[in-house]
């Protein structure tokens, strides 16, 4: 069993279909072994917190990657977003939780460059076995 968890943290909307799309993604890394959760902001559930509690009093669970899945870096990101993780290791002190950069366009706008991307196809090469032990 991996020593590490991934929540994809995502704003929330009242209809139920725009979270879609990022269930697809949640249920591809399970697919592939990674042991991640999906939370939401606002209007969603489960919240940050809620999603932390189970990794982190999860055996074994020693870090905990909260992927942010917003294309803009706004007030969220830029505020509410530090405040809660400092609250998830105040909460959580035998977990170490770490925060990725967000999706981002690439230079000039153009599309291509995701950090999205790469950093959910290093996700994808964690085996359920040692934390960062990659597949053969």
């Amino acid at each position: 069993m991996s020593s590490s968890a991934v929540i994809l943290f995502a704003h929330g909307a009242r209809e139920p279909e725009w979270a879609r799309p990022f269930e697809q993604v949640r249920d591809r890394l399970r697919s592939e072994g990674v042991r991640v959760e999906l939370a939401y902001l606002e209007v969603m559930t489960p919240s940050l917190e809620a999603a932390a509690r189970e990794p982190s009093q999860a055996e074994g669970i020693k870090t905990v990657t909260v992927v942010p899945l917003f294309l803009s870096q706004g007030k969220h990101l830029k505020r509410q977003l530090p405040e809660m993780v400092e609250a998830l290791k105040r909460n959580h002190t035998s977990t170490k939780f770490r925060v990725t950069p967000r999706a981002r366009r690439g230079p000039g706008g153009r599309r291509g460059d995701h950090r999205l991307g790469k950093t959910l196809r290093r996700l994808e090469k964690f085996a359920p076995g040692d934390a960062g032990a990659k597949k053969k």
